[in-house]
């Protein structure tokens, strides 16, 4: 089974937006609303296609509090760059 994208949640939908579309280069694929939250907006990045396994979601809360890992919660992602293009993400940094 493939994953088709994972959600998460950001404390500052501008600033998410700004990093996904900006400085990664995805695609803002829609806004939506949270389906179990009608009042909460839920927003997609992907590849230009919206592939599957390219998708990244968010829940933006303005409230948003610290963090709690455990096991049920992601503690990073990890994206790969196409060959050679690393010195392009060293010098965003």
């Amino acid at each position: 089974m493939q994953t088709h994208h994972i959600s998460l949640l950001t404390g500052d939908a501008k600033l998410n937006a700004d990093y996904y579309v900006g400085v990664l280069g995805m695609r803002f694929i829609k806004n939506s609303v949270n389906q179990a939250n009608p009042r909460n907006r839920h927003v997609y990045y992907g590849d230009f296609m919206g592939t599957p396994g390219t998708v990244i979601t968010f829940f933006p809360i303005d409230d948003l509090r610290d963090r709690t890992d455990g096991k049920m919660f992601f503690s990073g992602i990890h994206y790969s760059i196409p060959e050679g293009s690393t010195q392009y993400w060293l010098d965003l940094c």
